[in-house]
Formats: structure tokens, sequence, C-alpha cells
């Protein structure tokens, strides 16, 4: 499949999005000759002379305008930390030491027989 702005829909790099609520989308990869580009495309649109593309982003007013929304960072934030053990120390606070699954215990905080379990 090609549009008539020279890019190439790479047929087995393109996969339909009706099963997760895209009924008209394709998410392909397009080949242009000097760029390739990851896009959603609607295939409605695929022969009628609407440019699939633009590589050069010429059009795009979400693109780095900024710093991110505080939403945003606090979500990935979020993403990001780790998981820490809770447990009370001898201080009172909680052990800040990371632990693989939220609700485990670190090494100081098992019990002998947790410890066979857990190197």
């Amino acid at each position: 499949m090609t549009d008539d702005t020279g890019g190439y829909v790479d047929g087995p790099r393109t996969v339909s999005l009706h099963d997760v609520g895209g009924y008209n989308l394709l998410a392909a990869t397009v080949i242009g000759t000097d760029y390739t580009a990851l896009v959603i495309l609607d295939a409605d649109h695929l022969h009628d002379g609407t440019p699939m593309t633009d590589p050069q982003c010429r059009d795009v007013q979400h693109e780095q305008l900024g710093a991110l929304p505080l939403d945003v960072v606090k979500r990935i934030a979020i993403a990001q930390r780790r998981h820490r053990c809770g447990r009370p120390t001898e201080s009172g606070r909680p052990c800040r030491n990371p632990v693989t699954h939220p609700g485990d215990t670190c090494h100081w905080h098992r019990t002998p027989d947790q410890r066979e379990d857990h190197p």
C-alpha cells in the first residue's frame, strides 16, 4: 500500500486495531525515502490522497511545548517508586529497604522460616 506522499505501508508490520475499539484504524509502519515512522492510520483514507504521516511533524501542536503537567509528573513518579518493606524499625519509622513485591518483608524483618523460602 502506498500513499501520494511516497510512503509505503509495510504490511507485515501493520495490525488492525479493531479488537481494541479502533474499528477502522491500523497501527502501521510507514516507510518513506528518508524515514520510517510508526503511525496510526485511518483505513478509510489510505488511498484518497490524504498524507499518512509527516515525518518532520510540522503541524503537531502538542510536541515539546514546555514542562509536563503536574499530574503527569506525579503519575511518572508513582510508577517509578520501588516497593519498600514498611515494617516498623527500632525507631518506630517504617523500614525503607526495597523489596520485590508489595507486602514482602526485607531480609532484616523476615522470620527464620521465611528466610529459608527467600534467599
